[in-house]
């Protein structure tokens, strides 16, 4: 995939992701998965916007919903274990609000491949069997990779219907 956020942009997020680790005393921040997603990942942020951070790592025990202020940048940071995403993704414990975000133009920081790989899984669990069941309501025995891209779009429509603005913004 095309690098989709800026320059410019990536930079706050970096100087973001420091703060973060900072203020709640991170030994190693780049050992942990950062979900970054919203505005500043597709460029649209304003001077209103602020920034979507979710650190994934199975040191997050505690989980976290905060805001913390940086440079008047409110970073709404969201601390969560793997465990979490996989619960979220499999049986939508959170309403599938985590593994939705992976859905949604993202960009990852630090972590590593594997973390990466199995958060986009636990993400395809939440939605496969949305797009799975719309691709059987099909006449068609296979699917083109735009195909199953319309079968996932609609099938994200189908639990945020909020979803094709944000999408589409991202598209266009």
């Amino acid at each position: 995939m095309d690098k989709i956020i800026s320059d410019k942009n990536l930079l706050v997020v970096e100087q973001a992701i420091e703060k973060l680790s900072t203020t709640f005393e991170l030994s190693n921040p780049k050992e942990i998965l950062w979900l970054v997603f919203g505005s500043y990942v597709i460029n649209m942020n304003t001077d209103k916007s602020d920034l979507d951070i979710i650190g994934i790592h199975d040191s997050f025990l505690d989980k976290k919903r905060c805001v913390v202020m940086h440079n008047d940048l409110p970073i709404h940071f969201t601390s969560i274990t793997m465990n979490d995403l996989k619960d979220d993704g499999e049986l939508r414990l959170y309403g599938a609000y985590f593994s939705g975000k992976i859905i949604n133009p993202h960009i990852f920081l630090y972590g590593n491949e594997k973390l990466r790989n199995e958060a986009i899984y636990h993400a395809g669990k939440f939605i496969g069997s949305m797009a799975g069941y719309l691709g059987k309501l099909s006449i068609y025995d296979s699917f083109s990779a735009s195909q199953i891209t319309a079968l996932v779009f609609i099938a994200y429509l189908s639990t945020d219907p909020s979803f094709d603005s944000y999408f589409l913004n991202y598209f266009i």
